[in-house]
């Protein structure tokens, strides 16, 4: 059964979709199989970053049994170890968190992951994801909008499940503007929100055109795949910060 691992932000635009892509390309590349759930009701596209047709059915569809879990899975041509489930286009009612996570778990069967790419915030959807979710990332930019933010959800995702598992992950990060001043670094990015660091990102112009197919640059490829690592339970030390926008 898959571990359910909830892609949160606590703003808009924190690069949680790319993340989202970038680290299922890392897990997969380690052999594991990593379903992908796009859960932003409205503003789906993980269809597009990974490339894939559209699907006649969504989650949803599976969750109140009009579909079985291998009508809703999309599966492209480039990450033959990934699937994804495409969100409703509405949702009139909240599903209960029980019930979608009976759903995952039907179908989780044969994966490793499921990343749920989440809204912003902690409105909506996003509380029933966290009930229904093992642990969950917090993906935030290192300035201090990004930062209050981030623990302002970490603060309300603590209120509803004490026991979830929260990491931060930090986008867009550039030691040169940490040294300049023009950003927050790694440790003040920490102590603002409050959660323990998984990794950070480089700053990387590529990953917003990532969907067209071209490559992101290798020390952010790298990043990602220590990231991966540490969420496979492995023991990988953090990057010493000695060079320009380095990825932790």
């Amino acid at each position: 059964m898959a571990k359910n691992i909830l892609i949160c932000s606590g703003k808009g635009g924190a690069g949680k979709s790319t993340v989202t892509v970038q680290l299922m390309r890392a897990l997969a590349s380690s052999g594991k199989q990593v379903l992908l759930m796009d859960c932003d009701i409205g503003l789906r596209c993980l269809d597009l970053l990974l490339g894939v047709s559209d699907s006649v059915y969504d989650w949803l569809d599976v969750l109140e049994e009009r579909a079985t879990a291998q009508d809703a899975l999309c599966r492209g041509e480039r990450d033959k170890n990934a699937a994804l489930l495409m969100p409703p286009r509405t949702l009139e009612q909240m599903p209960e968190a029980e019930a979608l996570r009976a759903t995952l778990e039907e179908v989780g069967k044969g994966f490793d992951y499921c990343l749920m790419d989440a809204p912003a915030g902690l409105y909506g959807i996003v509380p029933v994801l966290a009930e229904a979710a093992d642990e969950a990332l917090l993906v935030a930019t290192p300035d201090a909008v990004s930062a209050r933010a981030a623990a302002t959800l970490s603060d309300s995702l603590y209120d509803l499940r004490p026991a979830l598992s929260q990491k931060l992950l930090i986008n867009r990060f550039d030691y040169d503007h940490v040294r300049f001043g023009y950003a927050l670094s790694a440790d003040e990015m920490v102590t603002e929100t409050g959660v323990q660091l998984l990794g950070a990102v480089p700053n990387d112009e590529k990953l917003s055109a990532a969907f067209t197919g071209a490559g992101v640059d290798k020390k952010t490829e790298e990043a990602f795949h220590r990231i991966a690592d540490r969420m496979r339970g492995e023991a990988v030390p953090f990057k010493e910060k000695k060079i320009k926008s380095v990825g932790f």
